[in-house]
C-alpha cells in the first residue's frame, strides 16, 4: 500500500509539473528563419591603370589651354602621391585622385549626366537661334516697310539754315579782331 501511495504521489507530481510547464510556455514556435544578409554587389572596375574623369579638367599646353570633359578615359602614367600624371593617348597632364574613378558604374553615371547636360544645352542654343532668326526677319521686314514708306512719301522742302547773331559765335572775349 505504501508503494501505491508513493506511486500515486509521483504520478500526480509529474502531472502537475507537466501542467504548469505547458501552461506557461507559449505555443510551440514554428520554424525560426534566420535572416541571411543580402549579397554585396561586386563593383565593376576598369582594368588596372585605367580611370575615367569625374569632373572637367583643364591644363596649359604650348598651344594654350586644353581640357577634357567628365567621363574621358585616361591611363595612369605615374602616381606622384597627391597628384597623378595621366594621358588620354595624346596629351599628358596632372590630376588629383579625386578627379578620376576606376568604378565603371560611377563613370557611366557621370557620362550620362554629361550627355543629358549637353542635350539640354544644345536644345537651349537651338531655341535661341530660332528666336534670333525670327527677330532678324522681323527687323528686315521693318526696314523694308520703312524704305517703301520713304520712297512713297513726297520729298520735304529743303530747309535753309540762317545764321543767327549768337554772342558765343564771336570767339574768345580777350581777342580782338
Amino acid at each position: 500500500m505504501r508503494v501505491l501511495k508513493w506511486l500515486f504521489v509521483i504520478i500526480v507530481g509529474v502531472g502537475i509539473a507537466w501542467y504548469f510547464q505547458n501552461r506557461h510556455a507559449g505555443p510551440e514556435p514554428d520554424t525560426v528563419e534566420v535572416a541571411t544578409p543580402a549579397p554585396i554587389p561586386q563593383k565593376r572596375l576598369a582594368p588596372e591603370g585605367v580611370y575615367y574623369l569625374v569632373q572637367r579638367v583643364s591644363f596649359a599646353t604650348d598651344a594654350g589651354i586644353s581640357g577634357y570633359d567628365e567621363g574621358t578615359k585616361v591611363k595612369l602614367v605615374k602616381n606622384m602621391g597627391q597628384t597623378w600624371l595621366v594621358t588620354d593617348g595624346q596629351s599628358q597632364f596632372e590630376i588629383t585622385p579625386a578627379q578620376a574613378t576606376n568604378d565603371l558604374d560611377v563613370a557611366d553615371a557621370v557620362i550620362k549626366t554629361n550627355q543629358a547636360q549637353a542635350a539640354t544645352l544644345a536644345e537651349s542654343v537651338r531655341r535661341q537661334q530660332e528666336i534670333n532668326q525670327k527677330a532678324q526677319q522681323a527687323a528686315a521686314a521693318q526696314e523694308a516697310t520703312e524704305a517703301k514708306n520713304e520712297a512713297a512719301a513726297p520729298a520735304a522742302p529743303a530747309v535753309q539754315v540762317v545764321p543767327t547773331a549768337n554772342p558765343l559765335d564771336k570767339g574768345a572775349y580777350h581777342q580782338t579782331y
